[in-house]
C-alpha cells in the first residue's frame, strides 16, 4: 500500500512538472515576444478596419454630390441615398435615417429653406439654366456630405451593429456639435410640441411594437414663415419613400395615434413612443 501511494506521488509530480515545462514561457523573452504578437494582430486588425471604412466612404462620395443638390433627403428608399452604405452591415435604404436626419438638420438652419424659388419667364431658358445653377450651387454650400457624416458616426462608434440597427441618440448629439449647433439630449421625452415649437429645430426618435417592431428618426421644424405651413410641425423624412415633408399640427397627437390615424381623425393608439429628442439650437 505504502509503495502505490508512493508511486502515484511520483506520477503526480511527473505530471506537474510536464504541465509546467509545457505551458509556463521559460523566460520573460518569449513572454514579450507574445505580447509584442498580440499588440501586432490587433493594430494590423485596426488598420484594415480603417481601410474599410475609408472605401466604404469613397464608395459612399459617389452618391453624395447629387444628393447635395436635391435640397432635403426625402424618400430614404430612393436613389441615391438608398444606395449609401452605413457601416459593415448597413445601408442607407434600410438603416440611414440617423445620419438623414443630421443632414436635414444641417441643411435647414444652414439657411437650406430660404433657396430661390422664383424663375424668370419660361421661355428664357438660358436665365432659368443660370438660375438652376446658382440654386445647385448654393445648396452644395449648404448641405453638409451624407458620406461625412455616416464616416463621422463610424469613427465615434455610434452604429449599433456595424450600422444593422441603426444610430445610437449620443453620437447623433455629438455630430451636430461639430457642426457647430447646441443640442440637448433628452430621453422619454414629454411635451415634445412645447419644445420644438422654442427650438431652431429638432429631431425625434421614436419606436413602435405594433405591427411589428421598428424605430426611426425624423427630423422636425417648427413652421413661422408665411408660406411655410405657418403654425404646423414639418416633418421630414417620416415614412422611407416619402417624397416630401409632412404638416402636423401636433408632433404629440402624431405620436398617439400614428401617420394614418392623424390623417384620418381616428383616436385609435399607435403604438408610438418617442424614445429621445434632440433639441437643436444655433450657438448665439
Amino acid at each position: 500500500m505504502k509503495q502505490y501511494i508512493s508511486l502515484r506521488k511520483t506520477l503526480l509530480c511527473i505530471l506537474a512538472l510536464i504541465f509546467v515545462f509545457t505551458f509556463t514561457p521559460t523566460n520573460a523573452s518569449t513572454i514579450r515576444q507574445q505580447a509584442d504578437r498580440i499588440r501586432q494582430q490587433a493594430q494590423e486588425r485596426r488598420e484594415a478596419e480603417r481601410h474599410a471604412m475609408l472605401a466604404r466612404h469613397d464608395a459612399n462620395l459617389q452618391h453624395s454630390q447629387s444628393i447635395r443638390q436635391s435640397g432635403f433627403i426625402t424618400g430614404q428608399a430612393f436613389y441615391p441615398q438608398g444606395q449609401l452604405v452605413v457601416g459593415l452591415r448597413g445601408s442607407g435604404r434600410a438603416n440611414g435615417c440617423g445620419p438623414f436626419a443630421v443632414y436635414n438638420a444641417v441643411f435647414y438652419l444652414r439657411g437650406g429653406h430660404l433657396l430661390p424659388v422664383n424663375l424668370p419667364n419660361p421661355n428664357n431658358i438660358a436665365a432659368i439654366d443660370r438660375i438652376n445653377q446658382s440654386r445647385n450651387n448654393n445648396r452644395a454650400k449648404l448641405a453638409p456630405c451624407p458620406a461625412d457624416i455616416i464616416l463621422q458616426l463610424e469613427q465615434l462608434g455610434g452604429l449599433n451593429f456595424g450600422g444593422a440597427g441603426g444610430s445610437n441618440p449620443d453620437s447623433i448629439a455629438e455630430i451636430l456639435r461639430q457642426f457647430g449647433f447646441d443640442v440637448t439630449l433628452i430621453y422619454a421625452p414629454q411635451n415634445l410640441d412645447g419644445q420644438i415649437r422654442e427650438a431652431c429645430a429638432a429631431i425625434v426618435l421614436y419606436g413602435a411594437v405594433t405591427g411589428g417592431f421598428f424605430i426611426h428618426y425624423v427630423m422636425v421644424r417648427y413652421a413661422e414663415r408665411p408660406g411655410d405651413a405657418p403654425g404646423q410641425f414639418l416633418m421630414h423624412g417620416e415614412m422611407n419613400r416619402d417624397t416630401g415633408y409632412f404638416a402636423y399640427s401636433s408632433i404629440d397627437r402624431w405620436l398617439e395615434v400614428g401617420r394614418s390615424n392623424y390623417r384620418r381623425g381616428y383616436d385609435e393608439p399607435s403604438g408610438y413612443s418617442a424614445i429621445a429628442l434632440l433639441v437643436i439650437e444655433r450657438k448665439e
